[in-house]
């Protein structure tokens, strides 16, 4: 740890005295913040009152901030980054996280629903609609979580059934003739069952921009999701949840892609080739390639593609959870299937030339079963034993690349699985050795395995192919996680603590196997994490000021790098990071809430040989090598912040309520060479609604990405160039909501 980290550490942790001076206690009922209950440690327990980094948030405060997707998350949690790519999720946390998106890797920052793990990153972008809440927990998870949580995890816990009959229905209409209909209803069946569902739809019938030489739409999407829980009574000891759902998403938000401003497309070397050929001077055979290669499209919505681009998926899941009270501990058995169907047809280089096209239909089933032991009385010692075990089978049908791939080669055909197996055992305890003080003690111990199999066939551009051997191999990695947590409560309103843990993420393949034989993995990415934080309550219980600092010691990250549409795996030997994070909510008024966000992030890779790609003249790039050390690590933004604000007026018809939420992100860099960037850029969101008196009707308009900032969805490098997909722009609609 350097001495700027330690001085950067001790400033920020002197910061955290000041709550001390102004701590409280609460004397009004009516104006004090609701307290906000958390899983975080697999028990149901206050926000303020665990020793650890969580932001958490209603169903409610995510709707007052315009959040239709958990793919908008990042604008209500600084230090978070939630993009798309290709259809998946990938999402980083003070700059760790996984941009490998290819069949058999998981996410670094995974998602968890109702406690269960979501390993597909298909299944990790979630539409909002019967969430009761959102906790994003920052800094390694491996001890209560484990599985891959190496810079924190994302869980969504939706409601629970109740027997009393309600529901709400809505519906809205909006910009690019957006439809979007949503249902949520519960009752009580029998003695013994409240059960309830859950329905969201949502059709875009125009995409955000045009596919300037097909004719069609860019930028579009279509989804529908369906969720049911089972509550089950049938004593005061005994609950069984069941819950079954299912999805069906498609569209080509962040597919398609276009070449980025200042760059030239790939399709600009055929043109070189053709005018050498014909001959042409290198100088005219250049400008020739410039000319006639695609280009940024004067409209950043729309594409050049040579064909529609699609990734769609079809997901059903279904879950058991049974929870039984002993004397002095309780049960929680969690049992879980999900299975995945998901089809992607993409123009990798972006061009009206079908110089490299991908066809990649995919397989996904997980199998996972979670055993937990927790003590549940009150005395000064918490305690839970657990034991996981998790089945994942991803596979590619029929990987399938098309186009100009180097070497004469004009296809590649690669049926490939890449098989998980993980077991682990766990165990946690927290002791209040006094009124004042706590010690948490945790560990983890996992056993992974990765298998991967398949068979490589490529065909040439004059005729004929070639097969190789089918493959089989198989890795085994086995590791230990843990923390240690001192925490230190001067009153009732404030915490201190401070918290030392690892985190651990499974090595994988590269899932793409260009010749004879599969390469070895990559190693395992190791994390270790020192943190110093706060939690208090201020001013008579109306204000929550929440803070910490931490530095994170980063060794073997897993990075690709992308040359002719293929992805490729390697670590990075070392980095740090370190940075600091507020978090505020303010009960200005009784009607008046404001909650706020800031989060800074110092990075940088250790001494490591990365790819680099220039510009090539005649179109797409060069891609070198070069040594990454000092650079930024990618999308991971110096600063980042949110201002959400929500305000009500009481009215004798009924009452009016404005809400808006604005986020800054200073800016990052996609890729290890520090060479395509995300400049800084804001988005606005706003809604107003009106709800009658009798609380049963709501009327509202709301609008999104007020200012129509122009941001990356996602971005990347290589042999086919500098590429880009686009943003949602600015968005506004109507819509009415029933109540029962």
């Amino acid at each position: 740890m350097t001495k700027l980290t330690y001085r950067i550490l001790l400033s920020l942790f002197t910061l955290c005295l000041i709550p001390v001076a102004a701590a409280q206690e609460a004397t009004d009922p009516a104006m004090v913040l609701e307290e906000v209950l958390v899983t975080a440690q697999k028990r149901v327990e206050s926000l303020q009152d665990v020793a650890l980094t969580i932001q958490a948030y209603t169903g409610e405060q995510i709707e007052d901030a315009g959040l239709k997707s958990t793919d908008n998350l990042s604008q209500l949690v600084p230090g978070y980054q939630a993009t798309r790519q290709i259809g998946g999720a990938v999402p980083y946390l003070r700059g760790v996280g996984t941009q490998n998106g290819a069949m058999g890797d998981e996410a670094s920052i995974p998602q968890y629903i109702d406690g269960v793990y979501m390993a597909s990153i298909y299944s990790t972008i979630t539409y909002f609609n019967n969430v009761a809440r959102v906790e994003v927990l920052k800094g390694p998870q491996g001890t209560l979580y484990g599985r891959n949580a190496t810079g924190g995890l994302v869980s969504i816990v939706t409601k629970d059934p109740v027997r009393e009959t309600s529901g709400q229905v809505g519906m809205s209409y909006g910009s690019y003739d957006t439809v979007n209909a949503n249902l949520y209803a519960t009752t009580g069946i029998g003695e013994y069952i409240a059960a309830d569902i859950a329905v969201t739809y949502l059709n875009q019938g125009e995409g955000y921009g045009d596919n300037l030489f097909t004719g069609g739409e860019s930028n579009y999407m279509d989804n529908t999701s369906i969720r049911s829980k089972w509550l089950i009574t049938p004593s005061d000891d005994l609950t069984i949840t069941l819950i079954g759902d299912y999805g069906s998403f498609g569209g080509s938000i962040a597919s398609d892609r276009a070449p980025a401003p200042g760059t030239y497309g790939a399709d600009g070397q055929l043109i070189y080739g053709g005018c050498l050929a014909g001959g042409g001077t290198p100088a005219e055979c250049t400008a020739a390639a410039q000319a006639g290669a695609t280009q940024a499209p004067a409209d950043f919505q729309d594409v050049f593609a040579n064909f529609r681009n699609f990734s769609g998926s079809r997901q059903w899941g279904l879950s058991g959870r049974i929870d039984y009270s002993f004397d002095a501990l309780d049960f929680v058995s969690l049992t879980a299937y999900r299975h995945s169907d998901i089809r992607t047809f993409l123009d990798q280089d972006g061009t009206p030339v079908p110089f490299v096209d991908a066809t990649l239909p995919r397989v996904e089933k997980q199998f996972s079963q979670e055993f937990q032991l927790l003590s549940n009385n009150d005395s000064k010692l918490a305690w839970i034993l657990g034991f996981y075990y998790l089945d994942f089978k991803p596979a590619y049908e029929d990987f399938h690349l098309d186009g100009f791939l180097g070497g004469g080669v004009s296809s590649l055909n690669l049926p490939v699985s890449q098989y998980t197996t993980s077991y682990a055992v766990f165990g946690e305890m927290t002791y209040d050795f006094t009124e004042q003080w706590g010690l948490t003690l945790g560990g983890r111990y996992t056993w992974d395995e990765r298998t991967l199999a398949g068979q490589t066939t490529l065909g040439f551009a004059g005729g004929g192919s070639l097969s190789f051997p089918a493959f089989d191999v198989s890795t085994k990695w086995d590791e230990p996680t843990w923390k240690v947590t001192l925490d230190y409560k001067p009153s009732d309103n404030v915490m201190f603590y401070g918290t030392y843990s690892r985190g651990f993420k499974s090595g994988v393949y590269n899932s793409v196997v260009t010749g004879p034989a599969p390469g070895a993995p990559v190693n395992p990415e190791i994390l270790d994490a020192y943190e110093l934080g706060f939690k208090s309550f201020l001013a008579d219980g109306r204000m929550r000021l929440n803070g910490a600092a931490f530095y994170y010691d980063y060794t073997d990250l897993q990075l690709v790098s992308i040359d002719a549409g293929i992805t490729f795996l390697r670590n990075a030997t070392s980095a740090e990071v370190y940075g600091g994070e507020l978090e505020l909510g303010y009960l200005l008024t009784e009607n008046f809430e404001i909650n706020a966000g800031a989060a800074y992030l110092e990075s940088e890779y250790g001494n490591f040989s990365c790819t680099t790609t220039a510009p090539n003249p005649i179109g797409g790039g060069i891609v070198t090598e070069t040594n990454c050390k000092g650079n930024d690590l990618i999308r991971a933004p110096n600063f980042t912040g949110n201002v959400g604000a929500a305000y009500t007026v009481p009215m004798a018809s009924g009452s009016f309520k404005a809400t808006m939420n604005w986020y800054f992100n200073g800016g990052f860099y996609w890729e290890p060479d520090n060479v395509l960037e995300q400049d800084a850029y804001n988005v606005l969101n706003a809604e107003l609604s009106w709800t009658n008196a009798d609380g049963n009707m709501r009327i509202r308009v709301f609008g999104a990405n007020l200012t129509d900032e122009k941001y990356y969805w996602y971005s990347n490098s290589g042999g086919l160039g500098f590429q880009i997909s686009a943003a949602p722009p600015l968005t506004f609609g109507a819509g009415v909501d029933f109540y029962w």
